[in-house]
């Protein structure tokens, strides 16, 4: 097994563990804006919504997937994405020809951030803007 491998998977495991921690273990909470909760709740109840003045494209995943299989899939849906934004720094510092183990420590840095680590369980789009500011920056 080549050493690339075996940091990826330290990080890789190390990410997954501390995403399963904070989804077993933090309530989840819901949007802060009062708007995006009525929007919420709306998409939830199976009504229509006919005009929001922000975007709404992650409050209706949200909604849907609340209402097709309720809460804890929003959260375990975003604890995927946070293991894939530290697989993907640590790719992305890997890429950019750093040693391999100073990688997988900046990887593991992204991981205990706490604005990124504490959005798993967070009714708010931080979560997957994070991902796509990484994946695509």
């Amino acid at each position: 097994m080549n050493r690339n491998a075996i940091e990826r998977a330290i990080v890789l495991l190390v990410a997954t563990a501390i995403a399963v921690v904070v989804a077993l273990t933090i309530r989840p909470t819901s949007p802060d804006n009062p708007a995006q909760l009525a929007v919420l709740n709306d998409i939830v109840a199976g009504r229509a919504v006919g005009y929001t003045p922000f975007f709404i494209g992650y409050v209706a995943f949200a909604g849907f997937l609340i209402r097709w299989f309720g809460v804890q899939a929003v959260v375990w849906t975003q604890a995927a994405l946070y293991v894939l934004i530290v697989l993907l720094s640590f790719e992305t510092l890997c890429a950019l020809d750093l040693d391999r183990r100073a990688a997988a420590a900046g990887a593991l840095a992204v991981a205990i951030y706490p604005t990124i680590t504490f959005t798993i369980t967070r009714i708010h789009d931080t979560g997957p803007s994070c991902f796509l500011i990484s994946a695509f920056a």
